[in-house]
């Protein structure tokens, strides 16, 4: 590209030089400078062209960047939960950070997150991998749950069916949640017993959580008892969570399900 520059000023110095003769030029000198500043031009509009390619080639180059990086392969996206997941947010609780790249973090409500409305900087909370819904109708869950207090008849299995999975334009940031959850308690006297609870809830995209309470049971002394669990960052067909007491936010089980 510097030869074509040098070449260009060689040209506007000899054709300068010609219309500095006074006027004195014959008309064949005028044409002559005429085909110069012709040939100059066109060198300037090739140049032009050249230009305007490496732009389109820059562009192109940035969207497959970011396609790479922000696509529906979600290795980028893994990566930065995990790390997250592995050494904490640096925001206090109920508050979802924006980035990890800051040295002071960018905190927003979890209410403002999936929303429908960036507010982070990045937007980042408005990423379809934050705001993909993780808990679909008519999906079913298989686990146990390990317990350690309140109800203590120790590890039962779990089986959680999702009724309903509605995400209201009013309140965007949370998914309302109906759920049937079959418990098979394992008692001394009776051998296996299969109970259901009706449940409620939601499904948080901030904290990725599911909270859910019990709207009828069968198991006596069990209405204050909370079901809670985060889906893994890393798998996302595997929920970790607890049940606890609401009441004296006693622990009462350690939960772990699987999508089937």
């Amino acid at each position: 590209m510097f030869n074509y520059f040098k070449r260009i000023t060689v040209l506007l110095l000899f054709a300068s030089n010609l219309l500095q003769q006074n006027f004195q030029i014959e008309a064949v000198n005028i044409n002559y400078a005429d085909i110069i500043f012709d040939n100059v031009l066109e060198i300037l509009e090739s140049q032009e062209k050249r230009i305007e390619s490496l732009v389109r080639a820059t562009e192109e180059a940035e969207m497959q960047l970011d396609q790479l990086i922000y696509g529906r392969n979600y290795n980028y996206d893994k990566l930065e939960d995990r790390t997250l997941h592995v050494i904490g947010s640096l925001c206090p609780q109920h508050l979802f950070q924006c980035s990890r790249d800051q040295q002071i973090p960018q905190c927003i409500s979890d209410l403002l997150v999936c929303d429908g409305s960036p507010d982070c900087d990045n937007s980042r909370d408005e990423d379809e991998l934050i705001c993909e819904n993780l808990i679909p109708l008519d999906s079913s869950w298989t686990g146990t749950a390990d317990w350690i207090d309140c109800l203590n008849p120790g590890v039962t299995y779990l089986k959680l069916f999702i009724r309903l999975s509605e995400r209201s334009p009013y309140f965007p940031s949370r998914v309302k949640l109906v759920a049937n959850v079959v418990m098979e308690l394992i008692e001394s006297d009776s051998g296996r017993n299969f109970v259901m609870i009706e449940t409620k809830g939601y499904y948080s995209f901030s904290e990725r959580t599911v909270v859910l309470n019990p709207t009828r049971l069968e198991i006596p002394h069990a209405e204050d008892i909370s079901f809670m669990c985060n889906i893994d960052h890393s798998d996302h067909s595997r929920c970790i969570g607890h049940m606890i007491k609401t009441t004296t936010n006693t622990k009462c089980a350690e939960v772990t399900l699987y999508l089937n």
